[in-house]
C-alpha cells in the first residue's frame, strides 16, 4: 500500500540515497505514494537529480600537475593529498620511480555536493577519508560550517 511504502522508505533516507521505485504489476501503491514522498523529502531539504547528474557529482575533475626537477610520485601525491597508487593509476604509470621533467600528470580528485543533513564526518566516512584530509583539501577552517550546495574536493 501507499502507506506501507512511505513507512518503509522515508525513515531510511539519508543524504546520497538512491530510491528506486517500480510502478508496474505488484507495486500498486507506488504511484499513490510518490507525490507524498517527494513533497516530504523536499520539505527536509532533499533534492532530486537524474542518474547522469548523480554520476557527474562523483567523477574525476581536471586538475593537472607538471613534473619539476626533484619531484617524486610520493611528493606529488602528498602535495595533492592523494595516494601514490591512485596517482599512478590515473596516469598509467607502472614504474613509480620513473617521472620526466615536464610530464603532465592528472591529479585524481572527486567532488561531492553538500546536501541537507551532511556533516564533514559523514562525508569523510562515506569516502573513506579523514575529516582532517577533507578540511585540508578544501581549505576549511571551521568543520561545523558547511553549506548546502557547496562542492567539496574528496581526496583519494
Amino acid at each position: 500500500s501507499s502507506t506501507a511504502i512511505l513507512d518503509r522508505v522515508l525513515p531510511k533516507v539519508v543524504p546520497g540515497s538512491i530510491i528506486l521505485m517500480h510502478t508496474g504489476a505488484g507495486a500498486k501503491g507506488t504511484p499513490t505514494a510518490l507525490p507524498t514522498m517527494i513533497s516530504k523529502l523536499k520539505a527536509k531539504g532533499y533534492s532530486f537529480v537524474t542518474i547522469s547528474e548523480l554520476l557527474r557529482s562523483t567523477v574525476p575533475t581536471g586538475t593537472t600537475y607538471t613534473v619539476k626537477a626533484g619531484d617524486t610520485l610520493y611528493s606529488i601525491a602528498r602535495k595533492y593529498n592523494v595516494s601514490v597508487s591512485a596517482l599512478a593509476s590515473a596516469n598509467n604509470i607502472t614504474n613509480w620511480s620513473l617521472l620526466n621533467v615536464g610530464q603532465v600528470l592528472k591529479i585524481p580528485t572527486t567532488t561531492y555536493t553538500v546536501k541537507a543533513g551532511d556533516t564533514l564526518y559523514s562525508i569523510a566516512t562515506r569516502y573513506g577519508v579523514t575529516v582532517t584530509a577533507l578540511m585540508q583539501a578544501n581549505g576549511i577552517t571551521n568543520p561545523n560550517l558547511l553549506l548546502v550546495g557547496q562542492v567539496l574536493k574528496i581526496p583519494k
